[in-house]
């Protein structure tokens, strides 16, 4: 008769949290960010609404971490459980690429307030 649990399922309860637990994460940062809007709407442009805010500068990071997870998983891209997700996986890579690019204006926003950079004659 034994008095303690197996290793393994504590240690997974001790290093994970509940699943429900992610539920809280976006309401949480939905208030925050109304937050932040009510008590300084200064600051609220700064960081959610304008080009170089959290919004616009984390959308393209969480993009390239995309790109490299969808690298990563084209490397198994014969031991993938369905044969569609053998055009699925490079598609969404590839759109993950469009999207950061289109995100970061493929370098357009280095030229800000340089009047002329794209003006032809």
């Amino acid at each position: 008769m034994t008095f303690f649990r197996s290793a393994p399922a504590t240690e997974t309860a001790l290093r994970e949290p509940p699943r429900w637990a992610w539920l809280a994460f976006p309401p949480v940062l939905i208030v925050v960010q109304y937050a932040i809007r009510y008590y300084d709407s200064a600051t609220y442009r700064l960081l959610f609404e304008s080009e170089v805010g959290i919004v616009e500068l984390a959308t393209p990071a969480v993009l390239v971490v995309a790109i490299a997870a969808g690298g990563a998983a084209l490397r198994y891209r014969g031991r993938f459980p369905g044969a569609w997700l053998n055009l699925w996986v490079p598609l969404v890579t590839l759109a993950c690429f469009y999207f950061a690019g289109e995100e970061l204006s493929w370098g357009q926003p280095s030229s800000a307030g340089r009047p002329g950079v794209f003006e032809y004659d």
